[in-house]
């Protein structure tokens, strides 16, 4: 069992910039257990660390089999883009002056 401190946040923004800011922080246990899937694709999970009727969040985590895509291969199947390299370093210029705008 681990248990890690969490801190959210959270700002909204419109064109004069913040406007509106929310921050939490909680304790969160967080359980990482192994299972094996069952018979019509279920999993089972039991851990006396799991309260009884508390909500809880679940992530499934399923190991590359080695007959996907890896990442590489992702991408070098992508369709080439239609941008010549000037308008990819104005597209970057632009993103870079909307984001540093966001710091003032």
């Amino acid at each position: 069992m681990i248990i890690v401190g969490v801190t959210e946040s959270s700002t909204a923004y419109d064109d004069s910039g913040p406007i509106r800011a929310r921050k939490r922080s909680a304790l969160k246990t967080v359980l990482q257990l192994q299972t094996t899937v069952l018979p019509g694709s279920r999993i089972e999970v039991a851990s006396p660390e799991l309260p009884v009727g508390a909500a809880v969040e679940v992530v499934i985590s399923v190991p590359d089999d080695g007959t996907g895509l890896g990442f590489l291969e992702f991408l070098d199947r992508l369709p080439a883009s239609e941008r010549t390299a000037e308008e990819w370093r104005e597209a970057d210029r632009e993103f870079r002056e909307r984001r540093d705008a966001w710091d003032k």
